[in-house]
């Protein structure tokens, strides 16, 4: 293998879309949730990965932007990753620990035109410095709304 010249064959939005289409009804992954066990089929996984991708684009992510995504570790991350991969952008991980100047430092040095946060805790992070952030456009939360939308 040449490693000087290396070109991946496939995405993972692709491999993603080949794995739903040839067993759409097999289990990608299960996680848990509330003291249960779910299961995410290969179409499901797809399906939430194309809700979350439409869903950027209609809000002007565009090919080429950064996305910062601060959760901790569940199934939403991986859909978002792939999402933001899916329209040509580039995926900003953040933990769920850093600081609100942590991420406000973050924001800045990435350009980033959107967050993706888990809960309340860390879309209140975001909110106290998003003013300083000046090519955020778009807070978006996994299981709440963020306080006063951007």
């Amino acid at each position: 293998m040449d490693l000087m010249n290396f070109e991946p064959i496939r995405t993972h939005p692709q491999l993603l879309l080949d794995r739903a289409r040839s067993e759409p009804n097999i289990v990608a992954l299960r996680h848990w949730r509330d003291g249960v066990v779910h299961a995410i089929t290969w179409r499901t996984y797809r399906d939430r990965v194309r809700e979350i991708a439409l869903g950027l684009v209609e809000h002007g992510v565009r090919h080429g932007d950064h996305v910062v995504v601060m959760s901790s570790a569940r199934p939403e991350w991986a859909f978002v990753a792939l999402a933001v991969q899916s329209v040509g952008g580039v995926v900003v991980g953040v933990y769920p620990t850093n600081s609100p100047a942590e991420i406000e430092q973050i924001l800045a040095h990435s350009e980033a035109v959107a967050f993706m946060g888990e809960t309340t805790t860390e879309l209140n992070k975001v909110a106290e410095i998003a003013a300083r952030a000046p090519k955020l456009r778009l807070v978006v939360g996994m299981d709440t709304a963020p306080p006063g939308a951007i």
